[in-house]
């Protein structure tokens, strides 16, 4: 009775275990055959003018800025602006203590003057002496004429030896007298040269003293707005040294980037070439500048070229010292084939891309060749020709072996929404 017990009992499980067998291979069969769906998108690539340009960072920079300093040491006497203060070419914005240069000036105007006097003196006397030379000349040519007529006479024994020679000692005297007159004027000459040196030094000192007082009175060199007030009246200036200024001003609307190009673009170049400025502070606003100046030749240290973009900023809204982004356009490429960034798959160095044949639905992988990234594109140079279905989403689930159902990517993208909001 036991041993059919037992052999009833081996039947029954050697029963159930085929049983449990043939029904999991039947369940691994129904895995087996059923495929994994894959969703795609794809996008037709754009062929479009590129535009290629160069991205850099930097901070704004006014193209005029300055600090108001005194040419002289001394004391600030009145400051007549405040930071933020708009101020115009020419105006008056702050005044040192002149008291000694309106009295140098007022002693070199009294020396000149003093100057022109004596040269004055001095052509008169000149005039004068010019007047006495004449009239001595005229008694020395009278003496000489009847010095020659007594001499005549003389020989005729029509008068004695002795009048003759008293002629002959007035025409020496008066002859004698004319030299002197002449080596006199000739003195005054030769003073009135030299005088007249000195009313030109005594200019010279006047202008040098009145500029000093000039100088004393500090105005803007050029329409701005006070960026920022250092010193307040009764500061001590010194212009030995470094010494904080007065003041600094700037020309809020005419801004500049520098940049350093790197030297292999720096061909690329060329002045006047316009460029797109972005800050944070203003991230929707786009602002156009162009290259305006370059450096003559790349720094051999850092390897790059200095390059400047000068942006006009009529409304200000734009402020020194704000972090900016610049786009330089280097190139226009008409008729070029661009694709978003994220279709592209990078394998030991080299970019593919998916695209799908039209004689069947399976992607194939093909190499391309990128040239310069602008912004979430970049333009293929080589591997397309501008009529393919690139898939853009689902990229990295493609696999052989799995069904691919390929869909614009504009409606999977509107599927995938629906979903999100569905659940």
């Amino acid at each position: 009775m036991k041993f059919k017990y037992l052999l009833w009992t081996g039947v029954f499980v050697t029963a159930f275990l085929l049983i449990v067998s043939g029904c999991s291979k039947k369940v691994q069969d129904s895995k087996k055959d059923k495929k994994l769906i894959i969703k795609i998108g794809y996008i037709y690539p754009k062929v479009e003018t590129f535009k290629e340009s160069l991205k850099f960072t930097a901070n704004l920079d006014p193209i005029l800025q300055t600090n108001i300093n005194p040419d002289q040491s001394g004391w600030l006497k009145a400051v007549y602006v405040h930071t933020g203060d708009p101020v115009y070419k020419g105006e008056l914005v702050a005044k040192m203590d002149n008291t000694q240069q309106k009295a140098a000036v007022n002693q070199a105007a009294a020396n000149l003057e003093n100057q022109k006097n004596l040269v004055l003196s001095l052509v008169s006397s000149l005039r004068s002496s010019n007047a006495n030379i004449q009239k001595e000349k005229a008694i020395v040519e009278n003496d000489d004429l009847n010095l020659t007529r007594e001499k005549s006479l003389l020989s005729g024994g029509y008068i004695p030896l002795q009048q003759y020679d008293d002629s002959e000692t007035t025409y020496l005297a008066d002859r004698a007298t004319l030299e002197s007159l002449k080596s006199q004027m000739m003195s005054v000459r030769s003073q009135l040269t030299a005088e007249k040196e000195n009313v030109r030094q005594a200019e010279a000192a006047l202008a040098i003293a009145r500029k000093n007082l000039r100088d004393t009175y500090l105005r803007a060199p050029f329409s701005g707005k006070v960026m920022v007030r250092y010193l307040d009246p009764g500061a001590y200036i010194t212009t030995m040294g470094s010494s904080t200024p007065i003041m600094s001003i700037v020309d809020p609307t005419r801004l500049k980037i520098v940049v350093d190009v790197p030297d292999k673009d720096a061909p690329l170049i060329r002045k006047g070439e316009p460029a797109a400025i972005t800050v944070d502070a203003y991230a929707e606003r786009i602002y156009h500048g162009a290259v305006t100046r370059f450096a003559g030749a790349v720094n051999p240290e850092t390897r790059t070229l200095r390059v400047e973009i000068d942006i006009p900023n009529p409304d200000e809204s734009l402020k020194p010292g704000m972090y900016a982004h610049a786009s330089i356009q280097i190139k226009k490429i008409p008729h070029a084939i661009v694709l978003p960034i994220a279709c592209v798959i990078k394998r030991g160095g080299k970019s593919f891309v998916w695209v799908l044949p039209a004689h069947h639905s399976f992607p194939k992988k093909n190499q391309i060749q990128m040239g310069r990234i602008q912004g979430s594109s970049f333009r293929v140079k080589k591997g397309l020709t501008g009529k393919e279905k690139v898939v853009l989403d689902g990229k990295s689930m493609i696999h052989r072996g799995e069904e691919i159902i390929a869909v614009p990517a504009e409606k999977l993208y509107t599927e995938v929404q629906t979903k999100k909001r569905g659940s």
